[in-house]
C-alpha cells in the first residue's frame, strides 16, 4: 500500500469556485493544517511518516496557483 491515513481527518466543505489559502506544517513533533489562516486540523506527526505528507487530489480538482516547501 502506497499510503494511509493517519486518523479519521475532519470535514470541510469546500465552495465551488472559492480560492483556499492551504498550509501544512510539518515538525518532528506535529502536524498542523491552516485553511486561510485558521488553524482547521492537528495531530502529532507518526514516527514513520519521514517524507509522507500529501492531500487526496484524487477527490477533487485542485488548481494550485502557488507551491512552496520550506525548512524551518
Amino acid at each position: 500500500m502506497d499510503f494511509s491515513h493517519i486518523d479519521e481527518g475532519v470535514k470541510f466543505q469546500l465552495i465551488d469556485g472559492k480560492e483556499y489559502r492551504v498550509v501544512v506544517q510539518v515538525s518532528v513533533e506535529m502536524v498542523h493544517v491552516f485553511i486561510d489562516n485558521v488553524r482547521r486540523y492537528s495531530i502529532a506527526t507518526p514516527s514513520d511518516s519521514i517524507g509522507r505528507v500529501g492531500l487526496r487530489p484524487w477527490r477533487t480538482r485542485l488548481t494550485c496557483s502557488f507551491f512552496e516547501v520550506t525548512d524551518l
